[in-house]
Parts: structure tokens; C-alpha cells; sequence
């Protein structure tokens, strides 16, 4: 009896050991022959087909971006220069209102800086507009701005602004960043309201 159930797991052993060789050598065949298929079929396939191989033809079109693609555009660039600027004429109004430092107030100076920083912010929420208000908006408050430096350097030269040093190291600061600004707005860096970057 022994005998035989020994004799009978053997042939078993035997026969799963014999077989399965055989299924292994078949599995490289239908492997190759399945990936020589996705390759034929990955040009015809339509965009709902299988998702790897879509996946696949996607991966093997992108092309890195290049280096001008990666850069901000003009627009993009007339945008951030509105941004800084007013967020700096923001921080400055702060300054002579005496809430960030004190030492420092200066009242009628920050209601001017303020302002500029209002017109600065308007002037950036048009150029999403239709043109040509992208355009006007980024030179007339930029121009609205520089015109407001200027005085503010006046007053300063005359005695009637704040003659600290870090109020005119800021005045001649931002007047070079707003002249800068302008420029790349006059020369035609005005956002599209369409343009994704700006």
C-alpha cells in the first residue's frame, strides 16, 4: 500500500516537473509576439484604446520644453513688474502709517503711496481685459506711478517728504524698477488676456 501512494506523488511530481518546462518555453514566444502586435497597432489605435498603449504613444511624442518655452513671456514678465511694484508701494504705505515700524510715520506720504498702489493694482486687474486695455493699463499706471516717485523725491529735495535714508534709497530704488517696467511695457511686453503665463 505504501508502495503504491509513493509510487503514484512520484508520477505526479514527475508529470507537474515534465509540463512545466514546457509552459515556460512557450512564454517568451507569446510575449514577443504580443509586443510585436502593441507596436503594429500603437499608430492606428484611436485615444480610447488601451490605456497603456496610448500611455506609451503619449510618453514617446513629448518632447522637453526648450529653453524659450520655459522663460516667462513679456506679458507674463509686465505682470509680476505691476505686482511687485504695488506690493512694495503697499508695504511702504504700512511703514509711514506707523503698522510695521515705527519711527517712521509720515501720514500725507503714505496716502500717496497708497494711491499708487491702488492705480498699480487696477492697472494689473486690466490686463486680463479685451485689448487694446491690456496695454494702456500696464503704461498708464506704471507712467501714473513714476510721476508719483518723482514727486515724492521733490518733496523730499525740498524738505516736505520724509528724509530718512531708506526713504530715498526706496524712492530711487523703485523709480529704476518702475522706468524698467515701463519700458518692457512700451516696447510691447503688455499681456494678452488670453495668454496662459501672461
Amino acid at each position: 500500500m505504501m508502495t503504491e501512494g509513493c509510487s503514484t506523488s512520484i508520477i505526479g511530481i514527475v508529470k507537474v516537473r515534465v509540463l512545466a518546462p514546457a509552459v515556460d518555453s512557450r512564454r517568451p514566444a507569446v510575449e514577443s509576439a504580443v509586443s510585436r502586435e502593441n507596436a503594429r497597432a500603437l499608430p492606428s489605435d484611436p485615444p480610447g484604446a488601451h490605456p497603456s498603449r496610448v500611455s506609451a504613444a503619449i510618453q514617446s511624442s513629448r518632447k522637453p520644453p526648450t529653453r524659450s518655452e520655459r522663460r516667462p513671456t513679456r506679458g507674463g514678465v509686465a505682470r509680476l513688474f505691476l505686482l511687485f511694484e504695488a506690493s512694495t508701494f503697499v508695504a511702504a504705505a504700512a511703514i509711514h502709517f506707523g503698522a510695521v515700524l515705527e519711527g517712521y510715520g509720515h501720514r500725507k506720504a503714505g496716502i500717496a503711496e497708497t494711491v499708487i498702489a491702488v492705480v498699480l493694482l487696477a492697472g494689473l486687474a486690466l490686463t486680463w481685459m479685451r485689448p487694446p486695455w491690456p496695454r494702456r493699463a500696464t503704461i498708464g499706471a506704471q507712467a501714473f506711478a513714476v510721476l508719483g516717485v518723482l514727486v515724492g523725491l521733490f518733496t523730499i529735495a525740498v524738505g516736505v517728504g520724509p528724509r530718512t535714508v531708506p526713504d530715498v534709497a526706496y524712492h530711487l530704488g523703485i523709480l529704476v524698477v518702475l522706468v524698467l517696467g515701463l519700458t518692457i511695457a512700451v516696447r510691447g511686453g503688455t499681456p494678452s488676456p488670453g495668454a496662459r503665463d501672461g
